[in-house]
């Protein structure tokens, strides 16, 4: 690592558009589940569906540029919440971002316990 050229292997077409639509779909997704958040916390407002896409997304790209805080902390919930005040209120978005906040934070930590005994089993194989 020290002293020698670091050599990266070029990234193939193939897997570079593979991951782009996984990305994209995870957005969509993600975006869906803001919207049905909001819905489910404060009922009916402004928010459409492609709008939450729009803001989730965006709100995720700003946290993942945001080299200033590690993992972007607090900037994707700041860009959501900001984007989301003209469509419902300062309260209810307030409460729709720490909704959200919460149900990605519950979803990573099942995700994670989900595939982690996965991993566990495929090293125990290689050994």
């Amino acid at each position: 690592m020290f002293g020698r050229p670091l050599e990266l292997a070029p990234v193939g077409k193939g897997a570079l558009l593979l991951s782009a639509a996984v990305t994209a779909l995870a957005w969509l997704a993600q975006g869906l589940a803001l919207y049905l958040c909001a819905a489910g916390l404060v009922g009916p407002t402004r928010l459409g569906l492609w709008s939450a896409v729009g803001i989730f997304t965006g709100g995720s790209l700003a946290g993942l540029l945001a080299v200033f805080t590690p993992g972007g902390l607090g900037v994707r919930e700041g860009v959501i919440g900001i984007w989301l005040l003209p469509l419902m209120g300062p309260r209810r978005a307030i409460i729709v971002v720490v909704g959200s906040r919460l149900l990605l934070t519950v979803t990573e930590l099942l995700a994670a316990a989900i595939t982690f005994p996965m991993r566990s089993q495929r090293d125990e194989a290689r050994a």
